[in-house]
């Protein structure tokens, strides 16, 4: 029955064999035109999804192609906005006159010391004179002139406020992370970048020096930590930034006057560690300050180019500011040691010196230091 039904219905059908054979071209056809769209789809896909990071479709615009911890939108081709800045930092501006000649430079501006720590202080008959006021005048001055010239500066005291060296440096490094974020230098992975920005702010909450409080953070200890080192391969990068801490100068000599500038090289910080462990048991022998070998990769060179150029600078705008003392030396200043943006601590005069005095007091003299010190970027950038 079975074999006799087939062979019945091939009989009885064929004259409608024609017609089924047409269809059966036409559903091959149409299936082969959706294998074909589908495999076109996918290369054009791939295409896509191959690009290079610096060029992304303009309709992937939903994904996240920014590996920095804040948000770019980008407001014009030449000018990135952050939604987020970085904690205890803003959005950084730069000028937009491109005919100054520090256009694009970011100076971090130290008036040094401020509130209970008012420096050196000089009583001469009534009148008592605070190194702290004096380098807050002076750096808001110096301010003013770098921003004639176009610098974008960033005052890390503003006031008679009392802040730590190393909630100074602290805010330096967050500054720097939102700078690298603003300009695109994407060195710190996410996690890293995250982790280093929670510390640096505890220390700066923290706001001691002390080893006890916890306020040195990742910068407690000889050498550097690998926390620091990520920073310290960073700001090596960015050539754009330096940093100047302002001070006034004393000395049981009185004789000495004018101004000198110290710069760091890893040398001049090395020894003076090696040294300190050697003297100090309360380092050798303190759990909470690790023994690290000395750190290489500042550029010594570099600061000591600035330091020169600030010191030649001053001299010419400020002539009585002229040293009969070292006008450049080099030393191991924490504010210049724990941070690798280039960097100079300025002593604008003597506090102990007669001349100095009248001078770091009188409102010429510290427009011309201010202006010379102004001057001294401008020709270590030229």
């Amino acid at each position: 029955m079975l074999n006799h039904n087939q062979n019945n219905n091939r009989t009885q059908h064929t004259p409608n064999r024609q017609r089924a054979k047409g269809s059966s071209i036409l559903l091959l056809l149409i299936c082969f035109f959706i294998i074909f769209a589908i495999s076109a789809g996918f290369v054009i896909h791939n295409l896509n999804f191959n690009r290079s990071p610096s060029l992304p479709d303009q309709s992937q615009s939903d994904s996240p192609i920014s590996t920095s911890a804040a948000t770019l939108t980008t407001v014009d081709t030449n000018t990135p906005v952050f939604e987020t800045p970085v904690p205890y930092t803003h959005t950084i501006s730069f000028s937009k006159d491109t005919t100054l000649p520090l256009l694009g430079k970011v100076i971090l501006l130290d008036p040094g010391h401020g509130g209970k720590d008012s420096g050196c202080i000089y009583t001469s008959g009534n009148q008592k004179y605070s190194e702290s006021a004096i380098n807050l005048t002076i750096a808001a001055k110096t301010k003013t002139a770098l921003e004639a010239k176009g610098a974008t500066v960033i005052m890390l005291r503003t006031d008679d406020s009392w802040i730590s060296l190393y909630n100074r440096i602290s805010l330096a490094h967050l500054i720097c992370i939102q700078y690298a974020d603003q300009m695109n230098i994407n060195i710190l992975s996410n996690n890293d970048e995250a982790r280093l920005i929670s510390e640096l702010s505890a220390s700066v909450e923290i706001n001691s020096d002390t080893i006890s409080s916890g306020g040195m953070g990742i910068m407690a200890g000889t050498g550097v930590g690998s926390e620091q080192d990520l920073l310290m391969n960073l700001e090596k990068n960015l050539t754009n930034v330096l940093y100047l801490s302002i001070h006034t100068n004393s000395n049981p000599y009185s004789s000495l006057h004018g101004a000198q500038v110290y710069f760091v090289t890893d040398e001049s910080v090395i020894s003076d560690e090696i040294n300190m462990v050697k003297t100090d048991s309360q380092y050798r022998n303190n759990p909470d300050f690790p023994i690290r070998d000395g750190y290489y990769g500042r550029n010594g060179t570099r600061n000591q180019l600035l330091a020169q150029s600030l010191y030649d600078a001053i001299a010419g705008s400020a002539p009585q500011m002229k040293t009969n003392a070292e006008p450049v030396l080099s030393s191991n200043y924490a504010v210049l040691r724990e941070h690798n943006l280039t960097g100079a601590l300025i002593e604008v005069g003597y506090i102990t010196n007669k001349m100095d005095r009248s001078f770091l007091t009188d409102n010429i003299s510290i427009a011309q230091i201010s202006s010379g010190i102004a001057e001294g970027c401008v020709n270590f950038f030229a």
